[in-house]
């Protein structure tokens, strides 16, 4: 049975609407490579356990879901990287102690510039005087450390040392054992002019001048082998003088001191101070005690001698007659 040419017409446009639809379906469907569609987006969720290692375990892996770069990782239980320990901060360089600004070095210079003889010493005037109330007044006076230096260096075996500032001038005489093998200091005395008011307030009979020593006695202080500094830190020594009704005592402390210095200009090595071992026996009384008594011994020999060989003499002579 043929069919009509309607029929057909209705086919053929039946068919054209269907390849129309197919067409129109796949355009709908179609999408650039590397981009997903809405529904298929997921969105970024924190895990524990990378996507990668996850599709492996599901067997659903592509090529594209496996870039490890496009999704953020987080792992929980992996420890953060330890930090570098930190460089041990270099120990600090310890200071060198400051000298003491009350420590004081006196340098007696030669004619050719170089020292002869270093005083360094912290020392402080007590002064006792009675004032015009009748009553014993007590002032202290620190010998600066700014004060001038002359004195004599000595080429033999004495040596001098003058300390001036203000009103005041304090002598220091060192001298050498009889056979030069020590230093010592001698004496001391202290120049003072009592007009100075702010040391001597409301002193009786002000305006005199006058110089305190220690007298006539030997101190014998500080002995020291020659070419060597004294040296005494632990210790402080009492120097005292007086004239009339006003006394001073000199404490000297932190000393170190030696004259005769003829070489470097500087101090030599150090003869430290023992306790109580400030002053020594003067050697001029047993060297003459020993010298009598050679020459005392001397002559008994001279006169044995002579005794004998006259006594003898005269003994043969009268023998043979």
């Amino acid at each position: 049975m043929a069919a009509s040419p309607s029929t057909v017409l209705v086919l053929l446009g039946l068919a054209a609407l269907l390849l129309v639809g197919v067409d129109a379906l796949q355009l709908s469907t179609a999408r650039p490579r590397g981009i997903k569609s809405p529904s298929t987006v997921r969105p970024p969720t924190p895990r524990t356990t990378p996507k990668y290692m996850k599709d492996f375990e599901d067997g659903k892996m592509d090529e594209e879901e496996s870039d490890p770069i496009t999704v953020p990782l987080v792992v929980e239980d992996q420890k953060a990287p330890t930090k570098p320990p930190k460089p041990a901060k270099p120990p600090k360089a310890t200071a060198a102690p400051e000298p003491d600004a009350n420590t004081a070095v006196y340098k007696l210079l030669d004619s050719r510039g170089n020292a002869c003889l270093l005083f360094k010493v912290d020392a402080l005037l007590v002064f006792k005087f009675m004032t015009v109330h009748e009553e014993m007044a007590e002032k202290d006076e620190y010998i600066p450390n700014d004060a001038t230096v002359t004195g004599e260096c000595g080429s033999g075996d004495d040596a001098t040392m003058i300390v001036s500032w203000k009103k005041f001038e304090w002598t220091t005489y060192f001298t050498k054992t009889p056979g030069g093998e020590r230093w010592y200091i001698e004496k001391s005395d202290l120049f003072v002019d009592t007009g100075n008011t702010k040391v001597f307030e409301h002193i009786k009979n002000p305006g005199r001048k006058f110089r305190l020593s220690t007298g006539s006695r030997n101190l014998q202080l500080f002995p020291t082998p020659v070419g060597k500094s004294y040296s005494c830190r632990d210790e402080e020594k009492a120097v005292d003088m007086s004239y009339q009704d006003i006394s001073v005592q000199l404490l000297l402390r932190d000393v170190r001191v030696q004259p005769f210095i003829f070489r470097k200009g500087e101090f030599g090595p150090e003869f430290v101070c023992t306790p109580g071992g400030q002053s020594f026996r003067d050697e001029t009384a047993p060297i003459a005690v020993g010298s009598t008594l050679a020459i005392v011994v001397l002559c008994t020999i001279t006169g044995y001698g002579a005794f004998r060989y006259f006594k003898i003499k005269k003994v043969q002579y009268d023998t043979m007659e």
